[in-house]
């Protein structure tokens, strides 16, 4: 089972695991156009996906950027909403 999430981010669930997973495009070495997935980290619990979802959410949109520990608060609080609003909906 697929759980979509956001920004290119769903949960693959086989019944143990919930693995995160990002789709990702890059190039091949002959330059042509190429669709991947890219496995973030299997968890044991949906919430626990869950919440490296939204430090990846953060480390994204962040990335190669010096912040504020105040700014990287305000990222994660941000992200976390974001997904307990999709949970919410459940």
């Amino acid at each position: 089972m697929i759980i979509e999430l956001f920004d290119d981010y769903y949960i693959d669930c086989d019944g143990l695991n919930y693995s995160l997973m990002k789709r990702v495009a890059g190039k091949t070495k002959d330059g042509d156009d190429r669709e991947g997935n890219k496995i973030v980290g299997h968890y044991t619990t949906l919430a626990g996906a869950l919440k490296r979802c939204a430090l990846e959410m953060v480390y994204s949109e962040n990335k190669g950027n010096v912040i504020t520990v105040q700014d990287y608060i305000e990222s994660v609080v941000k992200a976390t909403d974001k997904l307990e609003k999709i949970v919410n909906v459940l």
